[in-house]
């Protein structure tokens, strides 16, 4: 019998497979688009032949290709790329509105100006006055004849001036949007500028100016460049479809088609379906939505594909969310959907799942507190009752997570999507008398060891997607094994979505999809993880970064 000979091998590594046996391997060696001997340097250099290209390791460690199961890829791109104010790392509102000053100066009158990332939880005029947001008359004296549009790093919340409310028609009168928030001052009930959640934020969202199709392709084709270089194959792009609008429409779906018909996308992309506008989903948007989903199929299932669809359930921890405890300055949050009620939106929640789960598809659903955690649960095991089969729902974020929600997701295989980056941005501003430790980090450990289906991922551009931070807060902040940490990165990622048959591990007969870091990432100190770096990655076994 003659054996085909490989067109690459790796020898002399450290290769992790995270096979069944988690079992460590000397080389590989790749043939086509596939593995096709995991094992010693002997057995690789075996298929050696003339057309072989040999890649030396020198003791270096390979990785699965890495999963991302929440990022937002064209707006991370966009980030890269884009002229609009990056607010990410500004410590004050003084310093925002100096930099809104900066480019009011060379704006046209009537000239949108726009911004993103910035974070409250670091300004300084709001960690010395609790409770208090950033408003329109933070901005208007260096505004007033161009609107400002500021998109806070979650995603989750709008700061805009008074030119464009005025443009918006958003005054004390405007009716609140069923799941959002116009926050208007107690005093005067005029609006202040800012906007909490998507029903909300879509009033001024769709009349700012739209991105062209150039400028999204420019966004995505940098992300993909980025994301190859941290060692990152494939994602799970949490929101794109007719109900997204700008960076997460539909036209970035076709995108990546055409980046992948040309030979240039070099990442993995599975989607999740976001239907409404601006994502403020009704149960009737979903089922136009269902009905016409076949206009937004990706070209090729190992590269890219519809991996479900996306609910926004609730917002965010400690404002949005919905919990059952009142917050210290009163209401309980709650669901981002239709209904006058607590129950009518409930029922609304249900309903969706039900109907989308009965229509085949997998459900990932954006999910903070408690209530909310619980009712999605309750919708996930209503339809699994109905419609029994592999459906792999789960939530996203998922903070407030109750024991009675995180033991029906360990019976019932429904998965956990995490941002463990978060947790080191947190950790970075909360006062020295809390520790982060306390809180969701040490959940998730009690999760990963009751065995729930738990992922690890970026939310980028909510953090920047550099997956040896996530990893190293999964070890160091909620203290579970450097194995579970990769796992979390790998097979665990790939099983949500329905590709650990693919990728997700290094053996014979899978996708050709790893990473090759600088150092051990099993055995290098607990301090020293951060700086653990990638050196190569291949998808498809074809080399996509070489530093």
């Amino acid at each position: 019998m003659t054996q085909t000979l490989a067109d690459m091998v790796l020898t002399g590594g450290h290769v992790v497979t995270v096979d069944r046996d988690f079992s460590i391997k000397q080389a590989v060696a790749i043939t086509g688009d596939r593995f096709s001997v995991v094992g010693t340097d002997e057995e690789v250099i075996s298929v050696v032949g003339a057309g072989t290209k040999v890649v030396d390791l020198a003791g270096k460690t390979v990785l699965p290709g890495i999963i991302d199961t929440h990022i937002h890829a064209a707006w991370f791109g966009n980030t890269r790329v884009s002229e609009e104010l990056d607010l990410g790392e500004a410590g004050s509102i003084a310093q925002i509105v100096g930099l809104v000053a900066e480019k009011a100066k060379n704006a046209k009158p009537g000239q949108w100006i726009t911004g993103q990332r910035w974070k409250s939880i670091i300004l300084e005029e709001l960690i010395k006055e609790p409770g208090r947001l950033p408003t329109r008359w933070d901005l208007d004296p260096v505004s007033p004849g161009n609107p400002v549009c500021l998109l806070d790093f979650s995603g989750h919340n709008l700061w805009v001036n008074s030119k464009a409310l005025q443009l918006a028609g958003i005054d004390r009168d405007t009716s609140l949007p069923s799941g959002g928030e116009i926050v208007k001052d107690q005093d005067t009930g005029e609006p202040t500028g800012m906007l909490k959640e998507l029903p909300a934020m879509g009033l001024v969202s769709k009349i700012t100016p739209p991105i062209t199709k150039g400028e999204k392709r420019a966004a995505i084709v940098a992300a993909v460049q980025e994301l190859n270089s941290l060692g990152i194959t494939c994602i799970t792009d949490g929101a794109l479809g007719p109900g997204g609008g700008g960076l997460m429409d539909v036209e970035c779906i076709g995108i990546y088609n055409e980046l992948l018909s040309e030979g240039g996308l070099t990442l993995r992309v599975n989607y999740l379906l976001l239907f409404g506008e601006y994502g403020a989903l009704s149960f009737a948007d979903l089922k136009e939505g269902v009905q016409n989903a076949v206009l937004y199929a990706g070209a090729d299932d190992e590269w890219v594909k519809v991996a479900g669809i996306k609910i926004f359930a609730d917002g965010l921890p400690g404002r949005t969310a919905w919990v059952y405890d009142e917050y210290p300055d009163g209401g309980h949050g709650s669901l981002v959907l239709p209904g006058a009620t607590d129950e009518e939106r409930y029922n609304e929640l249900i309903n969706m799942i039900v109907y989308a789960h009965k229509q085949g598809y997998q459900l990932g659903i954006h999910s903070c507190g408690d209530r909310a955690i619980d009712a999605c649960v309750d919708g996930f095991l209503k339809a699994l009752k109905d419609d029994p089969r592999d459906a792999r729902h789960y939530i996203i974020h998922g903070v407030g997570i109750t024991e009675t929600a995180r033991k029906a997701a360990v019976a019932n295989n429904i998965g956990l999507s995490a941002q463990p980056c978060l947790w080191q941005l947190r950790a970075k501003v909360e006062t020295s008398d809390r520790d982060i430790r306390a809180s969701w980090p040490d959940r998730v450990k009690g999760l990963v060891e009751e065995g729930i289906n738990f992922t690890a991922s970026s939310d980028a551009p909510v953090t920047y997607p550099d997956w040896v931070k996530g990893y190293s807060a999964l070890v160091n902040i909620a203290g579970i094994s450097r194995e579970d940490a990769i796992e979390a990165y790998t097979i665990n990622a790939a099983w949500q979505n329905h590709m650990e048959n693919k990728v997700g591990s290094i053996e014979v007969g899978k996708l050709a999809d790893l990473c090759v870091l600088d150092k051990d990432i099993l055995t290098v100190g607990d301090a020293d993880i951060d700086g653990v770096s990638n050196v190569m990655t291949i998808v498809g076994g074809r080399v996509v970064y070489n530093r």
